[in-house]
């Protein structure tokens, strides 16, 4: 796979990059940010920020944001949980991967919404385990355990149930992130080698406008002490918690994005991260945050564009869906997200959710695979050698229609054209009635149906998985959560 030295869409030129900054490092000045976690306020302080701790804002100079942006890493890669490079997110190389914050599951059979339970992350991360072009590993909050307890168990199913690297939050409580990261530890092989060879990621995000809370603060703090790699970033939603204009909301975005950049490199310089998160706009009209809108693309698209000026690897929400269901909307929706995130040379960016980031569907994650195939082969672009404009290829054919069977097609067309898996129907009208007439979520449902059938073998040792168990039922533990509780679903293959 070839991928372009540069991005083949720019919605903003270098001279308005440059004004966005200017901009950001004024306003990092004034207003500043307030900051609510005291080790946050006493670490900017000794990194020569102002701090007022009565109104506790923090004003940042902008001789500390250029030293962070020197010090964070240019590039870093993403393993599997054997160790194996997975992710390099480096230059314009894309990798896909489904939204994590989803609470529900779209239920193909009934075509219907309801809550997501352990049942449903393990189904989800099998059949993503088999898409050749979603690299990554994320999904549903479980319902069917505490609310207090979900962080620490969907990670858990999560390195129990798949290879993949994994994308993770914490929602719930402050303390859970030291938990999350013994879990992610045992796995890798303790706090260097995860240092060394990353399985996952965390997302922290400030609260827009310029603010920092207690619990998500703690989070970076802790994720940047052991070099795990965060997407430090904000979501400023344009008209509501951002100016309405976009290019306000990217300026705002990338002075909330300094922020935590420069938190980060305070707590431990060389920490890595991403810049972006989930930009996204308010639609006035109806009241809600539409991550299929094409201006929340456009958002998207120019924080990748400042984020590789500022060579730190971008992470970004697109190739989601505010359909209710998986129709044309779903589709086209998904398809322009992703389209513009890999011509944008975004590196990390969530697919395949529904319903305004509230929900993930197998089948939809089927098709979101399909068009992120089709992206990658857009972006590798039309090759060429000399050969290419040699005559020969024509005097060999010549009046005749024969390229079908010349030795220059047998020889160039795997590498010339994708291979569309089932989702996609290429056969006349006379086959397609023949197979039952089936549209592509019906054939995307049959495709999970298929992958649901396979045995699909563990991806941990028997000892990892027992450490994974222990941490477990210790926290569940210290929550006064009996074991019974936990759903007899995270225990069986």
């Amino acid at each position: 796979m070839q991928y372009p030295r540069e991005p083949l869409f720019r919605i903003i030129d270098a001279a308005a990059i440059e004004k966005i900054l200017e901009t950001a490092y004024a306003l990092l000045q004034k207003p500043g940010f307030k900051v609510y976690n005291d080790r946050a306020i006493k670490i900017f302080e000794e990194g020569g920020c102002e701090v007022n701790h009565e109104t506790r804002i923090v004003k940042i100079p902008r001789s500390l944001v250029e030293w962070a942006i020197r010090e964070t890493p240019r590039t870093f890669t993403l393993h599997n949980l054997q160790g194996e490079a997975q992710a390099p997110l480096e230059s314009n190389r894309f990798h896909p991967y489904p939204g994590t914050t989803a609470i529900g599951v779209y239920d193909f059979k009934k075509r219907l919404f309801r809550e997501a339970m352990t049942s449903d992350l393990k189904q989800f991360l099998k059949v993503v385990s088999h898409l050749p072009f979603i690299k990554l590993q994320s999904a549903f909050i479980c319902n069917d355990v505490p609310e207090n307890f979900t962080d620490i168990y969907r990670l858990a199913v999560h390195l129990k149930y798949t290879n993949k690297p994994i994308k993770t939050s914490v929602f719930t409580t402050k303390d859970s992130i030291s938990v999350m990261k013994e879990l992610l530890f045992a796995v890798s092989g303790g706090e260097d080698a995860h240092a060394e060879k990353p399985i996952g990621f965390v997302s922290v995000n400030c609260d827009p406008p310029f603010m920092w809370n207690d619990f998500i603060t703690e989070v970076l703090i802790e994720c940047a002490a052991s070099k795990i790699p965060l997407s430090r970033g904000s979501m400023p939603i344009s008209g509501a918690a951002a100016p309405v204009t976009l290019i306000g909301a990217v300026i705002q975005h990338a002075a909330e994005s300094m922020s935590s950049i420069v938190l980060s490199q305070l707590v431990r310089p060389g920490a890595p991260g991403l810049y972006g998160s989930s930009p996204i706009i308010f639609d006035i009209r109806k009241g809600t945050t539409p991550m299929g809108a094409i201006e929340t693309h456009m958002f998207n698209s120019a924080v990748a564009q400042v984020g590789k000026f500022l060579q730190i690897p971008t992470h970004l929400y697109l190739g989601l869906t505010d359909a209710k269901c998986i129709d044309a909307q779903a589709g086209f929706e998904a398809a322009m997200g992703i389209l513009i995130g890999a011509l944008s040379g975004a590196n990390l960016f969530a697919v395949g959710m529904m319903n305004f980031e509230t929900a993930l569907s197998p089948e939809n994650i089927v098709i979101a695979n399909e068009i992120c195939g089709m992206a990658e082969r857009l972006v590798s672009g039309i090759g060429y050698a000399p050969s290419d404009f040699s005559t020969a290829v024509w005097e060999e054919v010549g009046h005749t229609q024969g390229f079908i069977q010349s030795l220059h097609t047998i020889k160039n067309f795997k590498q010339e054209q994708f291979k569309v898996s089932d989702v996609v129907d290429r056969s006349n009208l006379d086959d397609w009635i023949a197979r039952g007439s089936k549209d592509c979520a019906e054939r995307a449902h049959g495709i999970v149906q298929d992958i649901l059938s396979r045995e699909t073998p563990k991806t941990v040792t028997p000892q990892v998985e027992e450490e994974i168990d222990r941490i477990v039922l210790d926290y569940a533990k210290h929550l006064g959560i009996p074991k019974e509780r936990i759903p007899r679903d995270f225990f069986e293959n």
